[in-house]
């Protein structure tokens, strides 16, 4: 019979619930939504490094960690970008207790959700996640999303499994391939690229003088001067639209 993943039950708080006093951003128990998520390698790493168990027959919570929701956050609004930015650099506080910045994983960074660790853990935690590296540059999105892989959904291993290791499986193929070769770029090539260009200059100069005799066109054709000047047709008074003409297979000269 297969296990079942392991559930974990993290608080989540809204952007827009954030408060401010004496220069610090904060929530109260009122702005906590907990919801069950199913385990991770982050989760897990969380509960190995305080000294906590997952207990079957209980509420297993995280309090060391919470997720910040900015979804829906007005980006035009300086203040509100100002205290998103705020928050990230400096932090934010529960009951007093400090949580900074820590990762969001690619689905996060689509949905404006970000990951808050417990400031007393955060730097174990970071040695954990990048395995003892340093990074000087990189691109910030996808440094985000490498960390936020721990948020992935696992189905964790119990107990080490026999795994055995073997020597990649190499074969020599010999065979003939289509290939793309560079191509120097010859002054016949210059002369053909310049008719194109003259060419597309023309058809641009056609389509511009096609809107414009367009634009007179409908200028003057008004529905008050088809009314006035084309109404009878075989001894019927009518009125018709352009495009009724235009469907009657009939249409106006333009001189006239």
């Amino acid at each position: 019979m297969s296990r079942k993943r392991k559930q974990y039950y993290v608080s989540q708080f809204d952007f827009k619930n954030i408060k401010e006093k004496d220069g610090c951003l904060y929530f109260t128990e009122e702005d906590r939504v907990t919801y069950p998520n199913s385990e991770n390698h982050l989760f897990d790493l969380i509960y190995r490094l305080v000294g906590k168990e997952y207990n079957n027959k209980t509420q297993n919570t995280i309090p060391e960690m919470f997720i910040l929701k900015a979804y829906g956050m007005d980006e035009g609004d300086d203040k509100e970008v100002a205290k998103y930015a705020k928050a990230v650099k400096e932090g934010i506080y529960i009951y007093g207790v400090k949580y900074v910045y820590s990762q969001k994983s690619s689905s996060m960074i689509r949905t404006q959700k970000s990951v808050y660790i417990i400031d007393s853990l955060q730097q174990q935690l970071e040695e954990h996640i990048m395995l003892g590296t340093t990074i000087n540059k990189a691109v910030l999105s996808r440094l985000l999303s490498y960390k936020g892989l721990l948020m992935s959904s696992s189905y964790l291993m119990p107990h080490i499994p026999r795994i055995v290791v073997i020597d990649d499986y190499e074969k020599e193929v010999i065979e003939d391939v289509k290939v793309v070769l560079p191509y120097k770029i010859t002054d016949q090539d210059k002369i053909d690229f310049q008719g194109i260009l003259e060419e597309k200059k023309r058809e641009n100069d056609r389509f511009e003088e096609y809107k414009e005799k367009c634009k007179e066109i409908n200028e003057l054709f008004t529905q008050e001067y088809l009314k006035d000047n084309f109404t009878i047709i075989r001894g019927i008074s009518t009125s018709k639209s352009r495009s009724a003409w235009t469907r009657d297979g009939k249409r106006v000269k333009v001189e006239e």
